[in-house]
């Protein structure tokens, strides 16, 4: 995209945070849940928010060029 998009899949749940790296994008809910969307190395790339299965609820994520870290509560 050459210009900022809506991202309709999340409008819904309610975004306490989000954090950007060059290639991907993430988003916390009030609940506890991640999406992910944008590029994943060289072969994929997702375009609209994929939520993420994991062990307990997010409550922090950072992301930077190659690589993203979320904490768990």
């Amino acid at each position: 995209f050459d210009s900022p998009q809506r991202v309709n899949a999340l409008f819904g749940p309610v975004i306490v945070q989000i954090a950007a790296g060059s290639h991907s994008s993430f988003a916390i809910t009030d609940s506890g849940e991640l999406f992910w969307w944008g590029r994943l190395g060289d072969v994929v790339c997702v375009r609209s928010p994929h939520l993420c299965s994991l062990p307990a609820p997010v409550v922090m994520v950072a992301a930077s060029q190659d690589h993203a870290l979320c904490v768990l509560d």
